[in-house]
């Protein structure tokens, strides 16, 4: 079982150590049925403190949109992502934190399902999908520019 060079990329050698045991722990939890378990185990994660920063997708979203957030019924009407699909690529997001390791700049599920949402848009209207493509079918979304 290997660990995507990306998610150390700037970690110490002791960082690194410890994240891929996280990691590899995490794996097992998820494989073994132990959902609560890895989750909490994959919040403990060595993070980053230093040079953190804001993805490129909130940073665009927020310049395009300043006043609407993920996971809103104002949110759809100005991306064309139903709600429902919202929460479910929101869902994904917090799943793939834990399973793939995450980056050492991301401390939570919840930053990591965020900024996969606003992927999901930017991506969708750049015609750049490459993740959660079977929802776009399943509910329809024309996405709005």
């Amino acid at each position: 079982m290997s660990v995507n060079p990306k998610y150390l990329k700037g970690l110490n050698e002791s960082q690194k150590d410890k994240k891929i045991k996280n990691i590899k722990e995490t794996r097992k939890l998820l494989k073994e049925g132990k959902k609560k378990e890895a989750f909490e185990l994959a919040s403990k994660r060595p993070v980053k403190k230093d040079g953190s920063r804001t993805s490129s997708f909130t940073e665009r979203f927020k310049k395009k949109f300043p006043d609407t957030k993920p996971l809103t019924k104002k949110f759809a009407e100005k991306t064309g992502i139903p709600l429902v699909a919202q929460k479910e690529i929101f869902r994904r997001g917090k799943g793939a934190f834990a399973s793939a390791g995450s980056r050492s700049t991301v401390s939570s599920p919840e930053q990591w399902a965020y900024a996969r949402t606003l992927a999901f848009y930017f991506k969708g209207i750049d015609n750049k999908l490459d993740f959660d493509k079977d929802l776009v079918k399943k509910y329809n979304i024309k996405f709005k520019k």
